[in-house]
């Protein structure tokens, strides 16, 4: 299974004794429909949604900090 971002391989998450536990990827969205890596996840999926989630509480008046 490839990813929907990069179209690399998806990766496998190993254990600590290397011992795989998940191979079926990330949720993609919002960026694209469908699966991706942990590096597209961690650097775009992620930021994105953090983004998003940062205009609409600036759109409805919200204070995170």
């Amino acid at each position: 299974m490839g990813c929907v971002i990069c179209k690399n391989e998806i990766d496998k998450l190993k254990d600590s004794t290397g011992k795989i536990y998940w191979e079926h990827g990330h949720n993609a969205y919002p960026v694209k429909e469908g699966k991706c890596c942990s590096k597209c996840n961690n650097e775009l999926v992620i930021p994105y949604r953090l983004t998003l989630a940062k205009i609409y509480d600036i759109k409805n008046n919200h204070n995170l900090n």
